[in-house]
């Protein structure tokens, strides 16, 4: 299910304001921590459509805010938390039975 404008807005905002909160800042979000934002909303898999596009999901917001709240810490840069994201997101899918391979 494709996520609308307003839905991604709000999906990057709530991944921000969990960001925040556990970072104790109130500075605003740099490019380059959008664009991990936006990779883990639409996060590459190895599949592909039947015209050989690669295929995305959306990792679920509350895999990435659970992995923001667990890390040990204070994160200075939302990049810090791409090694915790991805491993909680992994533990998620098994959990769920997701059998596919990721990237």
């Amino acid at each position: 299910m494709k996520l609308t404008a307003e839905e991604r807005i709000d999906y990057l905002r709530a991944v921000w304001d969990v960001f925040k909160a556990k970072a104790k800042t109130k500075r605003d979000m740099t490019n380059s921590e959008y664009y991990m934002a936006t990779r883990w909303l639409d996060h590459p898999t190895d599949r592909e459509d039947v015209l050989g596009n690669l295929i995305t999901e959306t990792i679920p917001l509350v895999v990435i805010c659970r992995a923001i709240e667990d890390f040990e810490g204070k994160p200075n840069r939302l990049e810090a938390l791409a090694v915790p994201v991805e491993k909680a997101y992994a533990q998620w899918r098994q959990s769920m039975g997701i059998t596919h391979e990721l990237e």
